[in-house]
């Protein structure tokens, strides 16, 4: 009797550190992923404010705007913010990532928005972020992707997309609206989109980081 309560007891301890073993791992994931860390299509499954959505048309003045102020091709954003909202305006994800373009209270702040759910400031504001990441990584497209979703210290850790399931995810819909919205403006039909992708890499930088007024 004695022997049994010493194996159950033994047992009991070997489980408890396994959990606990588990738990700070997933602690340690959650801490590296950055603060852009979300799965792909969160929003549309986790947040309130999704009844409201924009048409494009509406939306097309923005766009344009951000594209040309940030010199980021219209269509990236154009496939960014259907990934990220599906043009609800008023979209706040279970991280709090708010507006068109999911963005968080920090990141709103460091691109100078003030109302993240006015689709203007949400545009540029989210648009500058790209310009950002595209800078820091040469143009590079999917890592600017990346990091818009896991963070740009993730991206730089790994040295490439990070190996989580939901960022790569993220990225592979980004592209493929990209692409369909590229197939579109090359066909004719892209009468809402603007800009203009080179391969792999973003439109260049034109000299400093432009800045717009956002009221």
């Amino acid at each position: 009797m004695v022997r049994r309560r010493w194996w159950l007891l033994a047992l009991l301890f070997c489980g408890w550190l396994l959990a606990g073993a588990a738990h700070a791992q997933s602690a340690s994931s959650n801490a590296e992923r950055g603060p852009r860390s979300r799965a792909p299509g969160k929003a549309a499954r986790c947040s309130s404010g999704l009844a409201k959505r924009l048409s494009p048309k509406v939306l097309r003045v923005h766009v344009e705007e951000a594209s040309v102020v940030y010199g980021v091709p219209a269509a990236l954003i154009w496939a960014v913010m259907r990934v990220e909202s599906n043009f609800a305006p008023l979209a706040v994800s279970c991280d709090r990532a708010m507006g068109l373009m999911q963005l968080l209270g920090s990141t709103a702040a460091e691109m100078g928005v003030t109302r993240p759910f006015d689709p203007r400031q949400n545009v540029l504001g989210g648009t500058r972020y790209l310009r950002m990441l595209a800078d820091r990584w040469g143009g590079d497209l999917v890592l600017t992707i990346a990091s818009y979703n896991a963070g740009p210290g993730a991206v730089a850790r790994y040295g490439g997309v990070p190996p989580y399931a939901e960022t790569r995810g993220y990225v592979k819909r980004v592209l493929m609206h990209l692409r369909a919205y590229w197939r579109q403006q090359r066909s004719g039909n892209g009468g809402l989109l603007g800009g203009e992708l080179v391969g792999r890499d973003l439109v260049p930088a034109r000299g400093p980081l432009a800045s717009v007024a956002l009221e």
